[in-house]
C-alpha cells in the first residue's frame, strides 16, 4: 500500500483468518526452533490459578467475557482492497527475533 501512495484509515491488525493461540506458538516454536511442548487448560483451570487476561498470559483473553469478543477482530476488507499484503508470521517472527537478539 506504500509503494501505491494509498492514503486514508485502515484496518490493519492481520490477516482476515482467525489466529488461534495454538497455531501462534506452534509457528513461534517451528521459527525459533524450540522444543517446547504446550499443556492445554480450560479457562476454569486458568480461574483457579488467578492467570489474568492479558497480564500473565500475553493476548489471552477470556471466552467467557462477553464485552471482550472480537476485541482483537477487525474488518480489513478496505485495507485488501487497496492492496495490503501480509509476511509469512513465521518470516517475519524470525526477522524480529533476529532484529531483537543482536
Amino acid at each position: 500500500m506504500i509503494e501505491d501512495k494509498q492514503c486514508g484509515i485502515y484496518n490493519a491488525t492481520g490477516k482476515p483468518f482467525e489466529l488461534t493461540m495454538e497455531k501462534m506458538l506452534e509457528e513461534i516454536k517451528q521459527a525459533s526452533g524450540s522444543n517446547a511442548a504446550f499443556t492445554w487448560v480450560d479457562e476454569d483451570f486458568l480461574k483457579r490459578e488467578a492467570v489474568e487476561d492479558w497480564g500473565e498470559m500475553p493476548l489471552y483473553m477470556a471466552e467467557s467475557i462477553k464485552e471482550a469478543q472480537g476485541f482483537l477482530s477487525a474488518n480489513v476488507d478496505k485495507a485488501l482492497e487497496k492492496g495490503l499484503s501480509f509476511p509469512a508470521f513465521i518470516g517475519s517472527f524470525f526477522v524480529f527475533r533476529q532484529s531483537s537478539v543482536s
